[in-house]
C-alpha cells in the first residue's frame, strides 16, 4: 500500500523501477513499469532481470492466501528462490519482515532467528542487518540486505 517508488524515482529518475504486485492495480506514478503476479511464480521475469530487488513487507505475506492469493505453506521460501533467479549476479535484495527475537514466528509469519534463517535467507549472504522498531502491530522488524551466497 506504501508508494515508495514514486519518491525513489523522483530521487533517482535515472533508474528504470519496476513493480511487482499480486493484486490488480492502476499504474503508480513512479513505476515505469507495473507487472500483476505472484512471487512464487519463478518463470515471471527472465533470470537476471535485475540489479537491484526491494522487498517492503512483502516475503511474509506470500503463500498465505491474502488478497485471493494462492496458498503455500513454503510461499516465503518460493519467494526468496525467484528473487535470486531473477537476481543478476552482482546484484543485491533488500527486504523486511517482522521479527521475534526470542519467540514464535508462527501463525503470521513473524520470524524468529532459526525460522528466518532457515526459510528466508537461507541460501543467501547476509551483508548487513538492523532491528528496528516502528509503530506498527507487527513491530519490531527486521531490515536485511542480501546477495547470494
Amino acid at each position: 500500500e506504501a508508494d515508495w517508488l514514486s519518491p525513489m524515482k523522483a530521487e533517482r529518475p535515472d533508474l528504470h523501477l519496476t513493480g511487482l504486485d499480486q493484486r490488480k492495480h492502476p499504474a503508480r506514478p513512479g513505476a515505469d513499469e507495473l507487472v500483476c503476479g505472484d512471487l512464487m511464480n519463478a518463470s515471471l521475469f527472465k533470470p537476471a532481470s535485475f540489479d537491484a530487488i526491494v522487498a517492503i513487507s512483502v516475503i511474509e505475506h506470500v503463500g498465505i492466501g491474502r488478497y485471493g492469493a494462492p496458498i503455500a505453506e513454503d510461499g516465503d521460501t518460493r519467494a526468496m528462490a525467484s528473487l535470486k533467479r531473477w537476481l543478476k549476479p552482482d546484484g543485491f535484495v533488500y527486504m523486511d519482515v517482522p521479527y521475534r527475537p526470542k519467540g514464535d514466528s508462527t501463525p503470521f509469519r513473524q520470524y524468529n532467528r532459526a525460522d528466518l534463517l532457515e526459510r528466508v535467507v537461507k541460501g543467501w549472504r547476509i551483508v548487513e542487518e538492523q532491528v528496528f522498531e516502528v509503530d506498527h502491530p507487527d513491530a519490531p522488524y527486521i531490515a536485511m540486505v542480501l546477495r547470494p551466497a
